[in-house]
């Protein structure tokens, strides 16, 4: 399993859970942003830079901590090539830049 990205991880992981437990897990907010909400995130992201024009997107971002943030950055620049192109650091500044102004 070590070689597995760390959203199959997460995913079995929670399908290892109880359904309610599973539920609790993506849907509490503990600090910051559910992991539902960091996921969802993270898919409109595959879309690229250009996916923070749009309002979910931004109300997404939003609700990060900055540790969240830092987390779906390294993400961003580890997407595999047949998901999506990973982002270059000049897109991580501007993801940065908008999350501020959020």
């Amino acid at each position: 399993m070590a070689n597995r990205p760390e959203e199959i991880r997460r995913f079995w992981a929670l399908l290892d859970m109880p359904i309610d437990t599973a539920w609790h897990h993506l849907n509490t907010r503990r600090d910051g942003a559910t992991d539902m909400t960091i996921e969802s995130l993270m898919f409109s992201l595959r879309r690229g830079p250009e996916a923070l024009t749009h309002p979910d997107t931004l109300n997404r971002l939003a609700q990060l901590t900055e540790r969240q943030l830092q987390e779906v950055m390294t993400r961003l620049q580890n997407f595999m090539p047949h998901i999506a192109p990973a982002w270059k650091d000049a897109d991580l500044d501007v993801l940065a830049a908008v999350r501020r102004k959020l």
